[in-house]
Formats: C-alpha cells, sequence, structure tokens
C-alpha cells in the first residue's frame, strides 16, 4: 500500500485503494512505453474501483471522475503537517501526469492506424524524455542544495504544473476539430538559437559559479560559507548528463512537431505550428527559473 494512515482508508476506502494501485504501479515508469503501460493499466484499476462504489458511466468519464476522487480524497492531508502536505503534493502531480498521459492515449486511439497515430505516439516518447530531462536538472542543480522541511513540496509543485500546461495544450481544438484557431493570449517567441544558449549555461556551470552568484545576493560577502555550503553540494557530472538528455530530447521534439504540422495540412499545420512555438516559450522560461539555485 501506499499509505497506512487510517485517515484515509476511513474516509474513501476505494478511492484510497485506487489512489495507492496509481502511486505504487508509477514507480515502475523508466521509459516512455511504461508510462502509457501504466496509465493503460490505470484503466483496468478505474473500472474496478467503479464496480466496487457502484457507478457505470462512459470511460473518459471514469476515468476522469476516478482521478477527482483521488485529489478530494488527498485534501485531507493538505492542511495537515509538512510531511502530510508533501505526500498531498506528490499525489496531486501524479495524478496530473495520469492525466495528461491519458489524454495523449485518447488521441492516439482517435488516429490509430494513421500516419498521425504514430507521429503523435513519437511528440509523447520525446515530451516523456524532455520531461524527465528538466526533472532531473530541477532535482540535481535547482533543489541540489536545498534540504528544507517543504523541498518535496516545491519540486512537486513544478511536476504538477508542467503536466498540467501540458494537458492543457493537449486540448486545443486542432486535434479535436475542424475550423479557426485562434491564440487570443499573447506570446513572446523564443528562437531555437536563443535556447541553445541558455542551456549552454547548464552545460557549463561550475561550483564557482554557482558560489559567485549566490553570494552576490548576500548582504554580507561570506565566501568561506558559501563554498562550506554549495561545495560538495553538486554532482556536476550528472547535471552535464542531464543536459545531455534535454538537449536532444528537445531537438527531436522540434522535429516530430514539424513533422505533425505537415501531417495536419496548411490551414491546421499553421495553427499547430503556432501552438509549438508557444509550447517552446512555454518550455524556455520553465527551464531560465530552474537556473536560479533553491536552497
Amino acid at each position: 500500500m501506499f499509505s497506512g494512515d487510517d485517515k484515509l482508508t476511513e474516509a474513501a476506502p476505494h478511492a484510497y485503494w485506487l489512489m495507492s494501485r496509481m502511486m505504487e504501479t508509477m514507480t515502475m515508469i523508466q521509459y516512455a512505453d511504461d508510462g502509457l503501460a501504466w496509465a493503460l493499466a490505470m484503466k483496468e484499476n478505474v473500472k474496478e474501483y467503479g464496480r466496487s462504489i457502484d457507478r457505470d458511466i462512459y470511460e473518459e468519464d471514469a476515468e476522469d471522475a476516478a482521478a477527482t476522487a483521488i485529489n478530494h480524497l488527498m485534501n485531507i492531508y493538505s492542511d495537515g503537517n509538512q510531511p502530510e502536505i508533501n505526500t498531498a503534493s506528490y499525489e496531486d502531480a501524479i495524478v496530473a501526469v495520469y492525466r495528461t498521459t491519458n489524454e495523449y492515449i485518447r488521441l492516439m486511439r482517435i488516429y490509430n492506424g494513421e500516419p498521425l497515430g504514430e507521429l503523435l505516439y513519437r511528440e509523447y516518447s520525446e515530451w516523456f524524455d524532455l520531461n524527465n530531462a528538466v526533472n532531473g536538472i530541477m532535482t540535481f542543480y535547482t533543489y541540489g542544495a536545498a534540504h528544507y522541511s517543504a523541498l518535496p513540496m516545491d519540486i512537486n509543485g513544478h511536476l504538477r504544473h508542467w503536466s498540467e500546461r501540458r494537458l492543457e495544450e493537449l486540448e486545443r481544438e486542432i486535434f479535436w476539430h475542424d475550423g479557426e484557431y485562434r491564440f487570443p493570449d499573447r506570446c513572446t517567441k523564443v528562437s531555437l538559437r536563443k535556447y541553445e544558449r541558455l542551456l549552454e549555461e547548464f552545460k557549463n556551470i561550475r561550483v564557482q559559479n554557482v558560489v559567485k552568484d549566490v553570494v552576490s545576493e548576500w548582504k554580507e560577502k561570506d565566501y568561506d560559507f558559501a563554498w562550506e555550503v554549495f561545495g560538495e553540494a553538486f554532482d556536476f557530472e550528472l547535471i552535464l548528463y542531464m543536459h545531455c538528455l534535454y538537449d536532444v530530447a528537445l531537438h527531436k521534439w522540434l522535429d516530430v512537431s514539424e513533422e505533425i504540422a505537415i501531417c495536419l495540412g496548411e490551414e491546421r499545420g499553421e495553427a499547430y505550428r503556432e501552438m509549438t512555438a508557444r509550447v517552446t516559450s512555454r518550455l524556455y522560461e520553465e527551464l531560465k527559473e530552474l537556473r536560479k539555485i533553491r536552497y
């Protein structure tokens, strides 16, 4: 079981069982195909959950309702002590990943047997690798020297936000309907070269840079103390590895995104390119935010 807390089992035993299955099985995910297999396996758990509460509704509605039930259950922890809040934030992040992965599966099923279905599968795979890489940069660099009690909550908050934003993007009407595709909100587009320059900063970072950046914000420039705190906190070979994973995944994701745009045809393809540009800008800003050390 994911947790042995009686408060959860007593509040909603069936939702607690489903939550435990989701959290336990997600630990098996290593690669993109594992993520799809996990979401597909959860469909069977959701069916069993529906039978246990005597609810028979359309499959997609049942999956969405089950995810909501898990979120509601973990609200019990949201006002608790810090470890409970950390646990609730972790569950929220995993449910967000589940919802987004499920949306990918729904899109793939619509275009199953068509070239677009295979392209969507490839786009999901690159998004998965990109997400893993940015998670690694966040964990080993941004929060690499952090040890405060709310650290898991902050990391989980990023994971949840990234998944929720991707879900919003996938729900755009480009895939679901024909017609006009408008983006009323403004977006500052980022060039690939500018993006690559930001990536280079992570590639070339060293402990000297970290100490210099941190001390520059201190009123008293205590370099000795900074070296004591940060000198051994980072594995820069691992950070470089995460940078390489991110760089490769980003370029592959951009390549397959362009293939999708071509496959969609002239009008829908241009709308998809616009959406890709917006997603790219978002990814850039999120990576830029991770450049600042948290401790």
